[in-house]
């Protein structure tokens, strides 16, 4: 597995995110492990979470 840039991590979360395709198959999509995928989600809900209590 080549290193992933930045664009392709947040198209990897935005895919996770719109609801059509699972944590797994989005990871075995784009060839990285689930853990590493989780990484990358947490900090976008995250961010998600903050900006609806505003």
């Amino acid at each position: 597995m080549s290193k992933l840039t930045s664009e392709e991590k947040i198209r990897a979360v935005k895919l996770y995110s719109n609801g059509k395709e699972s944590k797994c198959e989005t990871s075995r999509i784009i060839g990285v492990d689930r853990s590493w995928l989780r990484t990358w989600i947490k900090p976008y809900e995250y961010k998600e979470k903050k900006l609806l209590k505003k």
